[in-house]
């Protein structure tokens, strides 16, 4: 099992996990750990297993930012038209702790440590009284 790794440029030479920051640009790469929550970017092929995360066995394709982009605005577009739009499907959204399970590509970090989706279920499940306060901030 390997970690995912970020680096401040794709370029550039990766560094520590510990010292990612937001809007990092991220690289996967199957069999890796997703360190961080992030945005799809670009790549090829990437299909993620979200169980820890979410509890769903299905593998998870994942689309380019852009693409989700085109696809929302084309059920923006229909809807305002009056016609019946189709389902939007397309998911460019990565999370921490999820298993890369084929394909290549980039991601933008958004969130990471205690406040990316890996950290949250791990302070809950360290801390009973985070997991009650979180819920009762979500829920207003």
């Amino acid at each position: 099992m390997k970690l995912g790794h970020c680096c401040e440029r794709v370029a550039d030479p990766c560094h520590d996990l510990q010292e990612v920051v937001v809007g990092e640009i991220c690289l996967m790469e199957p069999g890796e750990i997703i360190p961080v929550d992030g945005v799809f970017l670009s790549g090829h092929n990437v299909q993620c297993d979200e169980s820890d995360a979410t509890g769903e066995s299905d593998e998870i394709k994942k689309a380019a930012f852009e693409v989700c982009l085109a696809e929302h605005r084309a059920y923006e577009g229909a809807k305002a038209r009056g016609e019946e739009p189709g389902e939007v499907k397309k998911d460019p959204f990565i999370i921490s702790g999820s298993r890369v399970l084929e394909g290549v590509g980039s991601y933008v970090a958004i969130a990471v440590g205690e406040r990316s989706m890996h950290g949250r279920i791990l302070k809950g499940k360290f801390n009973p009284a985070f997991t009650a306060s979180w819920w009762r901030t979500y829920e207003k």
